[in-house]
């Protein structure tokens, strides 16, 4: 097992993080790795995320760490001990009702985006792992983690990247398409009112020709 080893934790959380990235090119990432240097516009859109016709938006993930800090923490209250699994299911509302907490809200998101912010969460050290070894196997459990403490601060913020949301693409659009609208309604309405007093002027001063008919010299 890699906790095993000096770095073996260390070289396990760099490729969950890897796995975490999906705009960064998978080379960059890899020559990072190697400590060499690879140009993103050499990828020629060879990799999987380079690939991707998806754009991202950062996403403030801050009360979701916060709930599963309530999680485990009441856990820890009664002397349980959660893994990965269990602390989703609590979150979700699923599982022991001794373990769910009645101020968390279950999120509206998929398990996969659910799993996603615990591996984030647990890269930014505000959760971390506790080992129970057996003579079969060995089991990863969840704790409050060192930065933890950073969540008590309302102007503390966790963000990690996502794919943009269709519904967030729409209300852009319309936003986009509002604005063109209003240009376009501003624009009709200054040509009507500069188009609206040569007529006025005209007709008070007929037999005149064109726009001096209604100047005063």
């Amino acid at each position: 097992m890699v906790v095993m080893e000096n770095v073996g934790q260390q070289k396990l959380y760099e490729m969950v993080s890897y796995c975490q990235n999906v705009s960064k090119c998978r080379r960059v990432l890899i020559a990072q790795h190697f400590d060499e240097v690879w140009n993103a516009d050499a990828c020629n859109k060879m990799c999987d995320n380079c690939c991707k016709d998806v754009s991202f938006e950062k996403k403030n993930v801050t009360q979701h760490c916060r709930d599963l800090i309530k999680i485990l923490k009441q856990a820890e209250g009664l002397n349980e001990k959660l893994t990965p699994l269990k602390l989703i299911d609590a979150w979700m509302g699923k599982g022991a009702a001794k373990l769910r907490v009645a101020g968390v809200v279950a999120p509206a998101l998929p398990r996969e985006d659910l799993e996603r912010i615990v591996a984030h969460a647990l890269l930014q050290q505000y959760l971390k792992e506790d080992y129970s070894f057996t003579a079969y196997a060995t089991i990863s459990y969840l704790k409050v983690g060192p930065r933890a403490c950073l969540l008590s601060n309302e102007a503390h913020a966790v963000t990690m990247q996502v794919k943009k949301s269709a519904q967030s693409s729409v209300r852009g659009a319309l936003s986009e398409a509002r604005q063109v609208e209003q240009v376009d309604s501003k624009g009709e309405e200054q040509s009507s009112a500069s188009g609206s007093s040569p007529e006025i002027n005209t007709t008070s001063a007929p037999g005149r020709l064109g726009g001096q008919a209604g100047f005063k010299r």
